[in-house]
């Protein structure tokens, strides 16, 4: 057994271990009595509605990443670009941050290919157009909605919209960014200023990929769509459940 074959394997157990690790503590986490009681209190059609919407939902944004992927010249085939989006959605659920899997997806997508900085650009554009489409979501939710007018909610959405203005301005403004890069250079190690550089080249390529970056917001606005019906979808039941019990138990009087 060559050096490389064993080096795969050893990788292949720690992810296994891992992985297994993982859902041993969900398991041991979840409260059983409380997923059965909202289970049995929920339409079992509309629960797989929901799996379908997830599974719908997932295929989407990992066409979404396979896109950004490909502007970026790394071209996989796209059901081995389905698996590694997979994976990053089963590592988003179970780590404590839920960018753990984009930075697993980038891990994988390095080892593969070779490609550290176009990978964490794509990985990166991915996680941003889909924060800016829930951001535009809740703006358009919330000059629709007056009843909720106000500056406890308009505040930190128009916060977190100065936000992706900022990375939007400096990920692909060559004059801002090369102003990092530029800093970078003067304070950082060489090999970090390096990685720096590359990683801006990658975010400015999008400058020249208006119509991918186009095709990719459609669908996002699909994604988020789907993910925000998937939540939704099992709720109404349990509700009208617990309503028509309470509605059937006798009125106390004092």
């Amino acid at each position: 057994m060559g050096r490389g074959s064993l080096k795969r394997i050893l990788i292949f157990l720690v992810k296994l271990g891992v992985s297994v690790g993982l859902i041993a503590l969900f398991f041991f986490k979840i409260d059983w009595p409380d997923v059965i009681a909202a289970v049995s209190g929920a339409d079992v059609r509309l629960i797989g509605v929901a799996v379908a919407l997830f599974f719908a939902s997932n295929v989407l944004g990992a066409l979404q990443w396979d896109l950004l992927l490909r502007a970026q010249g790394i071209a996989l085939p796209h059901l081995r670009v389905q698996t590694l989006y997979m994976v990053g959605v089963f590592f988003n659920n179970f780590l404590v941050s839920n960018i753990g899997g984009d930075a697993v997806r980038v891990y994988d997508l390095r080892r593969e290919t070779g490609e550290e900085p176009p990978a964490f650009a794509a990985t990166f554009v991915d996680r941003f157009m889909g924060l800016f489409t829930m951001i535009m979501f809740s703006l358009g939710a919330y000059v629709v909605s007056p009843a909720v007018w106000g500056p406890g909610i308009l505040a930190p959405i128009l916060g977190l919209c100065a936000v992706l203005g900022g990375i939007l301005a400096v990920g692909f403004s060559r004059r801002l960014s090369g102003v990092i890069e530029h800093l970078g250079r003067r304070l950082l190690p060489l090999p970090l200023a390096d990685r720096i550089s590359k990683v801006r080249g990658s975010f400015i390529l999008y400058r020249s990929r208006l119509k991918t970056l186009g095709g990719v917001l459609v669908i996002s606005a699909l994604v988020q769509l789907l993910r925000v019906a998937r939540r939704l979808t099992p709720r109404e039941p349990t509700r009208r459940s617990t309503d028509s019990s309470r509605s059937s138990r006798p009125c106390r009087t004092r």
